[in-house]
């Protein structure tokens, strides 16, 4: 049973969707712009809103497992930081800093490789054999959507603090 839609309904569903494209191509045209001009705070800006925005929506909806994993990581990577971004820093470092980093990315591609299992076999119902119903898909979701999260934030991280130490240590790029 099909409902006829007035002239004025679809007009109107035909400028929503023109003004969303209109919206969506200025402001993609807005942000390479700006990534063009400001590179250094076009990074910063996209970091901290990659970081505070999920915490939010977390508070938000009351995700506690999210919230907890958000504040351990954030004080975890907020110490590194604090060690990288030191005046003088100490002779382990860069070290310290590098190994961090190279097993946190490493931990978030496993999580992630792991969560996107668990999907292929929600998605193939290897769960119904094995008798895990209804858990395999959402575990595995959480887990890729952690890793890749979770990576990126490691990824952006390891840049800044590689560019502070560098610059403490006398080094500078070509683009500075």
């Amino acid at each position: 049973y099909f409902v006829r839609q007035s002239h004025r309904e679809q007009t109107r569903a035909l400028l929503i969707i023109l003004i969303f494209i209109v919206a969506l191509v200025s402001f993609q045209t807005f942000l390479v712009h700006c990534r063009k001009k400001h590179d250094r705070a076009y990074i910063m800006v996209s970091l901290a809103g990659l970081w505070i925005i999920p915490a939010i929506m977390g508070v938000y909806v009351l995700w506690p497992w999210m919230l907890t994993i958000w504040s351990v990581f954030t004080l975890t990577v907020g110490h590194i930081m604090f060690l990288a971004t030191r005046r003088e820093l100490a002779s382990n470092t860069p070290r310290l800093v590098y190994a961090f980093f190279s097993t946190a990315t490493r931990s978030c591609f496993a999580l992630g490789v792991v969560g996107y299992g668990l999907m292929l076999t929600d998605f193939f119902r290897i769960e119904n054999i094995v008798g895990l119903n209804n858990v395999v898909g959402p575990l595995g979701g959480a887990l890729l959507c952690y890793g890749l999260y979770l990576g990126v934030l490691s990824r952006d991280c390891a840049s800044l603090c590689a560019d502070s130490m560098a610059s403490r240590m006398g080094y500078r790029s070509n683009d500075e």
